[in-house]
């Protein structure tokens, strides 16, 4: 008889991150462990992916397709996908003003730097060496990742942020008018970005807060049929406000800071068109130079 073989993200570990210490909020995760590899273990500390998903009040999940591609494009790298709370088996409810979102990636990252350790009663100290990691976010996860880009220089060396259909147009609805913030938040990354590429001390360019972080690279990816954003809105945005490049890069073409990805013949939710997405991130990804291996 045969036997059904199991998708490989549905044999991701599942655990539970701590949010507070009173242990009153806890975030149903899925960890996916890096595979081991030769090219990846002569790296000094593999990069971990960390994904947040779409609005769960309509039904956003760690489970969204986009998420579940990218799990399976890169075993090599330890990945996890995590519920906000109120979604899935998170406890907690959803905020009007993603506050408590944002307080959800700060978490997550936090206890990644943890090594997915249990929260003391009292909130541990920063960790000695920073994990890195690449944040990916998808339509409301993209906007949390950038909201809470300042508070998570303590806890990881975020190197790469994603930002896949991010809701521009409709961000002020998502967080009850306070998209300005999350706005200016990408657009001081951007900064610090192009400042470190001119080779500008670290700091120079942002807040205290988000110095540590200096130097992270930007990418923005979108269908071009997107029905929640126009994508004409957003680039807009990453041209003048982040100093973005306009993607497909040519071959051997240095690759900017900031980049902004439209792609052909895709909407907000990629269905039936993920490889598209993938290949748009594969080739990304390689010429930043940000995984140890090739994507699989």
């Amino acid at each position: 008889m045969a036997t059904r073989r199991m998708p490989p993200e549905e044999a991701d570990e599942r655990l539970w991150c701590p949010v507070d210490t009173a242990g009153t909020i806890r975030l149903e995760a899925r960890v996916h462990h890096a595979t081991p590899s030769s090219a990846a273990s002569a790296s000094p500390r593999p990069l971990t992916l960390i994904l947040a998903h779409a609005w769960g009040p309509l039904g956003g999940r760690m489970t969204d397709n986009v998420l579940v591609a990218v799990r399976r494009r890169y075993p090599q790298c330890t990945i996890v996908r995590f519920h906000f709370r109120g979604t899935g088996q998170s406890s907690g409810w959803p905020s009007l003003t993603a506050s408590a979102e944002r307080e959800d990636v700060v978490a997550v990252c936090r206890w990644v730097a943890s090594d997915f350790g249990a929260l003391a009663r009292t909130a541990p100290p920063p960790p000695r060496e920073r994990p890195p990691v690449l944040l990916l976010g998808y339509s409301f996860g993209s906007a949390m990742m950038a909201s809470a880009l300042p508070d998570l220089a303590p806890w990881v060396a975020v190197r790469a942020l994603v930002l896949v259909s991010f809701p521009y147009s409709v961000l002020w609805a998502l967080t009850c008018f306070g998209h300005r913030r999350i706005l200016a938040h990408l657009a001081q990354a951007a900064a610090a970005a192009a400042a470190a590429d001119h080779g500008a001390a670290p700091g120079t360019a942002t807040t205290t807060a988000t110095a540590a972080n200096d130097g992270i690279k930007l990418l923005l990816l979108i269908g071009e049929h997107d029905s929640f954003t126009a994508p004409w809105r957003l680039e807009a945005f990453a041209m003048t406000r982040c100093g973005a490049q306009r993607g497909p890069l040519g071959d051997g073409e240095p690759a900017a800071h900031t980049t902004y990805w439209p792609i052909p013949g895709c909407d907000h939710f990629w269905h039936g068109r993920e490889s598209r997405l993938l290949e748009a991130l594969d080739r990304w990804l390689m010429q930043q130079r940000l995984l140890p291996t090739s994507a699989s």
